[in-house]
């Protein structure tokens, strides 16, 4: 069954991080309309990869896993769920689905940026999907997939 979802892009290596569900937070200027709370959303990772994010590392996933210990998150969980999973980390296309649970300015996750203005856009239950080329947009635009719930 074909189905319209909600779609986020998100540069590299922070769309394989949350497709992997190693990363609950998604950093944004603005927030999501409360009308997406408890939708699953697709992420989408962006064709540009995030300079600075990747502090000199010559692949997305060795930068992931820098990132990964940077912020003290799970070593252990990002080691486990990655074998066979490598392809999250493609640029210009699906990457997984999580579901959007809230937005908030405030959040006790190693991810979310302490930053003023800064929202935190939460993700739970992310499942990683084999890579789907596809053309990214700004904010939440729509993607058809089969069910991916």
């Amino acid at each position: 069954m074909i189905k319209i979802y909600p779609t986020l892009s998100v540069r590299q290596p922070w769309a394989g991080l949350i497709a992997l569900g190693i990363k609950d937070i998604e950093n944004r200027s603005w927030s999501a309309s409360p009308k997406y709370y408890g939708q699953t959303f697709i992420i989408h990772a962006g064709k540009q990869v995030d300079r600075e994010a990747m502090c000199g590392s010559s692949s997305v996933i060795d930068a992931a896993e820098g990132l990964v210990s940077y912020v003290g998150a799970s070593f252990d969980d990002f080691r486990a769920r990655l074998p066979g999973n490598e392809h999250v980390f493609q640029t210009g296309g699906i990457v997984g689905s999580a579901v959007l649970t809230g937005c908030t300015q405030l959040h006790h996750s190693p991810w979310a940026q302490p930053t003023t203005g800064t929202i935190h856009w939460i993700f739970e239950q992310a499942n990683p999907f084999p890579f789907q080329p596809l053309k990214g947009q700004l904010g939440i635009f729509k993607a058809e997939l089969r069910d991916a719930s």
